[in-house]
């Protein structure tokens, strides 16, 4: 026997899935403070509801779509032009994953969450953006889409049309190279050599032609041209270290630098993605996403300052 009232046992219910929640607006919006307001907005609208519920689908699914309907309302208010940003390198994947495993493979919403996924999507429209997550990552029907945003079948049909042709057109030939891969680190490990070294030529080889590398929060750069220029740029002031991270289901690597009282403080974050062609034996890298603000990296799970290692000529540690 309880003696929670009604009202203490619902709020203990939106609690339980305040990570989901969030997980699930910060996809969409990619922004940390955007989904934690959204998060809250959901949370009201549902206690304001909830008399309202009548149990027909799962408390989880009546209350994700509340979050995709609050999160589509915000993206679309007053003709918003929201411009295409890199999202917050924040880790929040497992509880993602943890929150639809139950329903879906976890495996295909695991992939469908890396960080270049979500850069990839803050390029669609808010509707596209909304029914790809909806349709593809949470496995709603069209029906159900439909019915979560107040529009038509049609319409739902003809958004995740348009925005899988974009997702599919901005994916990389070849076979991505999954983070926890001997191969991927052995990437990570040779590109933090590089830098440290300012050896700019054996980075370069390390990317693919086609390769981008993006700049937190809105820079993209898909020229060989200008990537060596931003590599240039950052050997004027040439990292110390590099400690790997796994971000967003991503292999990434904290870079370090040195301080005036012999410390190295935690100055940015890279994350690869990585990519070994059909026809070519060896993996390099399809996008690097660079992180250098202070607010932007503080939840990384990294020191922010630490002492130098105890091998002098250690480059990248795990």
């Amino acid at each position: 026997m309880t003696n929670q009232t009604p009202a203490m046992q619902l709020a203990d219910m939106l609690e339980a899935q305040r990570r989901s929640v969030f997980a699930l607006c910060y996809r969409l919006t990619g922004s940390i403070e955007d989904a934690e307001d959204l998060t809250q907005e959901t949370f009201l609208r549902a206690t304001q509801s909830y008399e309202r519920f009548e149990g027909r689908s799962s408390f989880r699914t009546w209350l994700h779509r509340i979050a995709a309907n609050t999160s589509y309302n915000f993206l679309t208010a007053a003709r918003r032009q929201r411009e295409v940003a890199l999202p917050d390198p924040l880790a929040t994947t497992d509880e993602f994953v943890a929150a639809v495993a139950a329903e879906r493979n976890e495996q295909s919403v695991r992939e469908s969450m890396e960080y270049s996924f979500l850069c990839v999507l803050q390029e669609l429209s808010p509707l596209q953006r909304l029914v790809v997550v909806l349709r593809d990552v949470l496995g709603w029907s069209v029906t159900q889409s439909a019915e979560a945003l107040g529009t038509e079948r049609a319409a739902v049909k003809n958004a995740h049309s348009r925005a899988r042709k974009h997702l599919n057109a901005r994916k990389r030939s070849g076979r991505a190279v999954p983070p926890g891969h001997p191969d991927a680190e052995r990437v990570m490990q040779r590109f933090a050599e590089t830098q440290v070294e300012g050896d700019i030529a054996s980075c370069m080889a390390l990317y693919r032609d086609d390769a981008e590398v993006y700049v937190f929060p809105s820079r993209r750069l898909s020229s060989s041209t200008d990537i060596r220029e931003f590599h240039e740029e950052l050997r004027q002031m040439p990292p110390r270290l590099f400690v790997g991270v796994r971000l967003n289901g991503s292999l990434g690597a904290a870079c370090y630098h040195p301080t005036p009282d012999g410390k190295l403080a935690r100055t940015g974050v890279v994350i690869l993605e990585v990519v070994r062609d059909v026809w070519r034996s060896a993996a390099r890298i399809s996008r690097a996403y660079w992180i250098m603000e202070a607010q932007s990296i503080s939840s990384v799970p990294t020191p922010t300052e630490m002492d130098p290692p105890d091998d002098v000529a250690a480059r990248f540690v795990l």
